[in-house]
């Protein structure tokens, strides 16, 4: 416990591996609200389009990481689709991760915008969505408030109901802890520990080893990987990363992210359910779930997700089949996966992109 922690050094340039996928096309464009969003196209063949949006504090990277075999792109890619990851809003790798933004501007303002340059682009009608996390909470509220244009949707780990563990987070969130952090003056925070974090920094990693209750065999040297499960619970299992990816791929896929957002999330894990950032009920009213009932959605969670508890996508999933019982949805409970370890675990390629894939074959030519 008192050995130096690792912090990841930006100073070292790794060799990093070739993607097996066509150049990217790299298109800008505006949201609603005139924010400059981005979504890279890799032109796979003619299924799809492919949209792909990723969770808080991080980037289309967790998509497109090369520490793995095969990532989830290059898995799509080479099964023909027209793949397009976005960077919205929330993405580390936009200047905007660290400002006062809610999942509700996420909502109204994102997804339309890239939906409509998919189609223009592609002269398809429709487009299919992978979402993962807070990409799948903003995908859903979106669809609850009218998003038109997407056709079949995968939602990985979360979407209308959320069920998290007691202890920590929803005690954290009674405790209003980021409207407490927020008051000290905190508008964001950043998962990424690296050797030029000052004193105050370093010193709050080593609180972070000590007092935050991790899983067994889960608490780490990595000073990353300890922030990331501060942050946002247990993430991943590790016996579901390699090395590589534990080593250098956390420390570039993971970032900042912005108080307002933790502040909704609170309210939600409080609620249990979708609330705008004021608390209204505003997606679920009078349990209308029509919006997101319209397409076919297969959902993916990760049997020891301990950030969000499969219980959380059963919910959702009662919800849709009793709103449309025609409608072909399906749940897969991932066994011996964590939450994000199912978009780029060591062994997803086997595990879990194969549900994935089979879910989309079903309206791929649409």
């Amino acid at each position: 416990i008192f050995r130096p922690l690792e912090r990841h050094d930006p100073g070292i340039v790794r060799k990093k591996r070739d993607l097996a996928v066509s150049a990217p096309e790299v298109h800008n464009f505006a949201a609603a609200d005139g924010l400059t969003l981005r979504l890279t196209r890799y032109r796979g063949g003619d299924k799809g389009p492919l949209l792909f949006t990723h969770g808080l504090g991080v980037s289309s990277r967790i998509f497109s990481i090369d520490t793995i075999e095969t990532n989830l792109l290059e898995y799509m890619h080479n099964a023909g689709y027209d793949c397009w990851l976005l960077d919205y809003r929330a993405s580390i790798d936009l200047p905007y991760a660290t400002q006062g933004w809610t999942a509700d501007e996420v909502a109204q303002f994102d997804y339309a915008p890239a939906i409509t340059l998919i189609r223009d682009q592609t002269g398809r009608s429709s487009v299919q969505v992978i979402a993962h996390c807070y990409g799948a909470t903003t995908f859903t509220m979106a669809m609850l408030s009218g998003l038109r244009g997407v056709r079949l949707a995968v939602i990985s780990q979360i979407s209308t109901d959320v069920i998290v563990p007691f202890y920590p987070q929803r005690l954290l969130a009674y405790l209003r802890l980021p409207s407490l952090l927020e008051k000290f003056g905190v508008t964001a925070v950043n998962a990424r520990a690296t050797r030029a974090d000052s004193i105050w920094g370093r010193m709050l990693d080593g609180l972070i080893r000590i007092a935050v209750p991790f899983q067994r065999g889960e608490r780490s040297r990595s000073a990353t990987s300890n922030r990331i499960t501060a942050l946002y619970g247990q993430l991943y299992k590790s016996a579901q990363l390699n090395e590589a990816t534990f080593e250098h791929g956390l420390p570039e896929m993971f970032g900042e992210a912005n108080i307002a957002a933790f502040k909704q999330l609170a309210r939600i894990a409080r609620c249990k359910h979708l609330v705008d950032a004021d608390g209204h009920n505003a997606y679920l009213e009078n349990d209308d779930v029509s919006g997101l009932a319209a397409i076919p959605i297969c959902f993916i969670h990760g049997q020891e997700n301990a950030c969000f508890r499969p219980e959380s996508t059963e919910l959702t999933l009662k919800r849709l089949q009793a709103a449309a019982p025609s409608q072909p949805f399906t749940r897969h409970v991932i066994p011996g996966y964590g939450h994000i370890d199912c978009i780029f675990g060591k062994n997803a390629a086997r595990d879990v992109y194969p549900h994935i894939l089979a879910h989309l074959e079903k309206s791929a030519d649409g």
